[in-house]
């Protein structure tokens, strides 16, 4: 199925998403339908809250159009279809096409259009939806699963890298129980065989908090790490999540840190990533309680990498009211609702230069906090 076809299919299934919410809204072909009908009647058929979500990206306009499971529950209608899917943890990517022809068909062209995605940002959104999709394949995915994969002499060379006596003339069931009752709950045993750069790859899986990680480290793979396995679809790694949670146990008892056992360039990328996580999860650009929002940003304010990322995210040297405020609040000189008045007091009784004039208006690229309201 070539690029236009798909496209074609998500409206179709767009189509028959809205018959399923309607019991009023009857289709005899969507395949006849245009992008333009399907979009249209999507805007007379969906919910207030559905279409306040939709407009709220468009509104804040952002480089990647990604949002959360709170937002994403709220399109019931969108949600049958494949314009929105998960692609992390509470992390769901709504395609931009559609948000630019809803923004056409529906709104009238009331927002900016989003620019589409490069090639990068596509290839990166693709991998994550599939990370996703193993991580959600292989949840269940137990010890005993694994073991039963392997034949019996494969199972006895594990016992041997492992020190695991009584196996030689026992059946594979009764292989598969002593390597069971080894490796349950006796993490330590598994440590004491590990080289450095198996530690390090097994460090990975703790840090990303998933027993499925991306291709990485294939080299550290033999049969000491026979727990973990390699899936070629999805390029990915993945170990059973019993072995998974016994290691992340141990490294919470022993107070191991994953990150102490990454290389340089493992470390500083993971680094990056939760950064962008903590950035994605903070109240930016929606309706919440002012109160809520700031104190958010007050406690990220307190990261100087955090600051750094603030600070090339939303402008903040520019001579704007947008920027002193959200420096303010970066810095801890406001922490409320109340504090935010009078700081707005002192700062709307200056004399403002022209520059700053033209700039009190929120640019749509700085925290909007709903322009300050009570």
């Amino acid at each position: 199925m070539n690029y236009l076809e798909e496209q074609k299919h998500k409206y179709i299934e767009l189509a028959e998403a809205i018959e399923f919410h309607n019991a009023d809204y009857k289709i005899d072909d969507a395949e006849k339908m245009s992008v333009q009908e399907i979009c249209t009647d999507y805007g007379k058929y969906t919910t207030l809250k559905e279409r306040q979500v939709l407009e709220s990206i468009l509104k804040y306009h952002p480089e990647v159009t990604i949002i959360s499971e709170d937002k994403a529950d709220e399109l019931k209608i969108l949600r049958r279809t494949d314009f929105v899917y998960e692609i992390e943890k509470n992390s769901y990517f709504v395609e931009t096409e559609f948000l630019n022809n809803f923004n056409s068909h529906v709104l009238n062209h009331k927002y900016d259009s989003i620019p589409p995605l490069d090639d990068d940002e596509e290839e990166a959104i693709h991998e994550m939806r599939e990370i996703t999709q193993a991580r959600r394949d292989y949840e269940d995915f137990q010890l005993t699963d694994l073991l039963e994969r392997y034949n019996t002499e494969e199972l006895k060379q594990i016992c041997r890298e492992f020190k695991i006596t009584g196996f030689s003339k026992g059946s594979k069931s009764d292989i598969v129980d002593l390597i069971q009752d080894k490796f349950t709950n006796k993490t330590s045993l598994m440590f004491k065989r590990l080289t450095q750069k198996e530690l390090n790859l097994i460090a990975y899986f703790i840090a990303e908090e998933s027993n499925v990680i991306p291709y990485t480290h294939l080299d550290a793979l033999s049969m000491k790490t026979f727990f973990i396995q390699v899936q070629d679809d999805y390029e990915i790694l993945y170990m059973p999540m019993d072995i998974f949670e016994d290691l992340e146990d141990y490294f919470e008892e022993n107070d191991l840190n994953p990150l102490d056992f990454l290389d340089e360039a493992d470390r500083e990328l993971l680094e990056e990533i939760e950064k962008y996580q903590k950035l994605n999860s903070l109240p930016i650009n929606e309706d919440e309680d002012i109160d809520t929002a700031i104190s958010a940003f007050v406690e990220a304010g307190k990261d100087e990498d955090m600051r750094e990322m603030f600070k090339e995210m939303f402008d903040l040297n520019q001579d704007s009211d947008d920027a002193k405020v959200m420096n303010a609040i970066i810095d801890g000189k406001v922490t409320s609702q109340e504090e935010l008045d009078q700081f707005l007091k002192e700062l709307h009784s200056k004399p403002q230069t022209k520059t700053q004039e033209q700039n009190h208006k929120s640019s749509g690229n700085v925290i909007d906090f709903n322009q300050y309201r009570r």
